[in-house]
């Protein structure tokens, strides 16, 4: 055993010796000799920051904020270093943070959760970033790329310009600096963050004048120099440092690339105004920028703190052996759809990213910061994947370099039995199987992206599910399966037991449904098989996922066929038309019957119970004593849950009550 060495600790200054999270007062970093800045042309990303050579100060004292010192206590971080075997490889873990996470609690990140990391286990970590959103996803920056980008495509008469005054008032609203606040007090065990901050207003303005598309990204470059300056320029920093040149040049940079960003946004979407046209690539390019800038301030932020940071920009990867051709159609219609990414695909998006990040790790970064948005890949990422492709974004990160782990940090305390906003005895699941996690993640429970999970199965890493305001939680750990849930051979389970496990169960309300039921009068379906060819027609309009049709649930009987679909305010307006002419078709050979404003409840439960006739029994005596009238009822395989289709107005007393009859026999 060795000590690491002082080429590597130089690299990892500032979270080696941590008594309390107070760094070290030793001596700066060596300068080294600034890189010439090279500007950029326009037509390719800007150099990442980490490409700026640059010496640090001695990162600051953080003994001053007493809900750090105790949640760093908490982590269990002592004052020595970390001993290095003499034939120990470089490991990796990989952190995803959301767009609240990255714009409300980035000093937590960069002060505590990532050099946590590294000081328990001597390894490199590597975040993976969505785009900034500071009150909740509809208003974040990806949502706002999107309206500018549907701004863009209206008519120049039908949008007001917007004057100078206007756009001052519009990017004066209250940005990231009212939230980048030293890390609150984690919440009581088990139950979810409830941050203290003051909700935000939206980007859009309230008012009938729709904003111009330069007025939107000029909003959304002013929240994010806005939160950077509050972190990089915090109070305690200057406080501790006399000499606060280096962070202001930092800042300098930063807010350069930054604007460099948003010129080429503005670029785009000039381009889009004058063809009124965009295409799908075209739209990513667009949308990419927004993980592009969280992440360029997420490094700005650990320079400024003296950590050897390295932007991963996985926006421009070449993926040029992939199935599929990568279309470049102009679609007047933005939100078609593209080829779908298949598993051929994502492979070779491993390998390239394998590739990036050994290009990366050269200079032996201690982190590196990953742009959640991932591309260009066949067809287009939005459409293949749709807004959880952060998430799958994270397990090719993991995969590509065998992590140790893959952890998900979100704002509550991982997976819970139930939505806690809704149900006060939700519990959290301390573990649940990857099959489980699928499962709640398509009807309504935002967990994980089910494509990361499947990512994440294929090379076999473990997946925990964590609380950016309280990362001394335990979370919920994501086994890969259901027969590994007790194996001795994994060290992070090891002292789990079949015997022991506790049930496990988890209910989750998917709303906003119709009901579709269809009963054919001739059983025999005619010879001519015109019905079956007006469903086939159904399903061809379901397969388009961004139709917002969403068939699933399809129950069929002689002479009867029901179907669960998204209702109206989920379907595009192309999709509603479509449908409803093969509606009309049917009614003409079938009675059709469509019932509106129906909740899907799921209810996923342990393996260990899954030959056990009582739970069936008691999930329907709950729904019975609730008096709910379901509708539909859908069994899943090998009895790992049940699901159904009930009235959205009994949709929350139901899960309630199924909740607690569960509760009781877990306990």
């Amino acid at each position: 055993m060795r000590l690491i060495p002082s080429s590597i600790r130089s690299q990892m200054s500032g979270f080696l010796d941590i008594p309390a999270m107070r760094y070290a007062a030793g001596k700066p970093a060596p300068s080294a000799p600034e890189a010439p800045h090279k500007k950029e042309n326009a037509s390719s990303f800007l150099q990442p920051l980490s490409k700026l050579d640059l010496s640090f100060n001695s990162p600051p004292d953080f003994a001053d904020d007493p809900s750090l010192i105790s949640r760093v206590a908490d982590c269990g971080l002592d004052d020595t270093s970390v001993p290095l075997a003499e034939n120990m490889r470089r490991t990796y873990v990989v952190l995803k943070f959301g767009g609240t996470s990255v714009a409300k609690h980035l000093p937590s990140i960069v002060d505590l959760i990532t050099p946590s990391q590294l000081v328990s286990q001597g390894r490199v970590a590597i975040l993976v970033c969505s785009a900034q959103s500071y009150t909740v996803k509809a208003e974040g920056t990806t949502q706002c790329l999107l309206a500018a980008i549907d701004a863009a495509l209206q008519p120049s008469e039908s949008r007001p310009d917007i004057s100078g005054t206007q756009t001052a008032d519009f990017i004066d609203k209250p940005v990231a600096s009212e939230l980048m606040t030293p890390p609150p007090t984690p919440p009581r065990s088990g139950s979810p963050s409830r941050p203290q901050h003051a909700s935000l207003p939206a980007l859009d303005t309230s008012n009938s004048t729709d904003p111009s598309p330069r007025t939107i990204v000029e909003g959304i470059f002013q929240r994010h120099c806005k939160g950077a300056r509050s972190v990089i320029l915090q109070p305690s920093l200057v406080a501790r440092n006399n000499d606060m040149s280096t962070n202001d040049a930092i800042l300098t940079r930063l807010e350069e690339e930054l604007r460099t960003d948003c010129d080429r946004v503005i670029r785009l979407l000039t381009a889009v105004e004058t063809l009124r046209e965009i295409s799908p690539r075209t739209r990513d390019m667009i949308v990419s920028v927004g993980e592009l800038m969280a992440c360029r301030t997420a490094v700005a932020a650990f320079h400024s703190r003296g950590i050897a940071a390295r932007l991963l920009d996985l926006t421009d990867l070449d993926i040029s052996r992939c199935r599929g051709v990568v279309s470049d159609a102009s679609l007047p219609d933005h939100h078609r759809g593209g080829q779908a990414l298949d598993q051929a695909s994502l492979e070779n998006v491993v390998e390239s990213i394998r590739d990036r990040i050994a290009e990366a790790s050269t200079e032996q970064p201690a982190v590196l910061v990953a742009t959640g948005f991932f591309g260009p890949v066949p067809g287009s990422l939005l459409e293949s994947i749709g807004r959880g492709y952060t998430d799958v974004c994270a397990a090719l990160c993991a995969r590509a370099v065998a992590a140790d782990e893959l952890q998900i940090w979100k704002e509550v305390d991982g997976v819970f039995s139930a939505d806690p906003r809704k149900i006060a005895n939700a519990r959290p699941v301390p573990v649940i199987s990857s099959n489980h996690a699928k499962i709640l993640t398509s009807y309504g429970s935002e967990v994980i992206h089910h494509r990361a999970i499947d990512q994440a199965d294929i090379s076999n890493i473990p997946i925990v599910v964590k609380n950016v305001a309280n990362p001394a939680g335990p979370g919920t750990r994501v086994v890969i399966s259901p027969d590994l849930m007790a194996g001795p051979q994994l060290q992070w389970h090891a002292k789990r037991t079949s015997s022991t496990t506790p049930f496990m169960f988890a209910v989750t309300i998917l709303d906003h449904l119709e009901m579709v039921h269809v009963h054919f009068d001739n059983l025999e379906l005619s010879s001519d098989g015109h019905p079956i060819s007006i469903m086939s027609d159904i399903m061809k309009i379901a397969k388009d996922r961004n139709a917002g049709l969403g068939m699933d649930l399809v129950n069929s009987s002689l002479g009867d066929v029901s179907f669960v679909i998204r209702d109206a305010t989920s379907r595009s307006s192309e999709c509603e038309s479509e449908l409803q002419k093969s509606l009309q078709k049917l009614r003409n050979v079938a009675s059709v019957t469509v019932s509106p404003e129906m909740s899907y409840l799921q209810v996923v439960f342990g393996h260990h119970e899954r030959h056990s006739h009582s739970i069936p029994c008691e999930i329907l005596r709950a729904l019975a004593e609730a008096k709910t009238a379901v509708k539909m009822i859908s069994y899943g395989p090998m009895g790992s849950g049940m699901g159904f289709v009930i009235p959205s107005s009994a949709a929350s007393a139901a899960a309630a009550a199924v909740h607690d009859a569960l509760l009781c026999i877990s306990q």
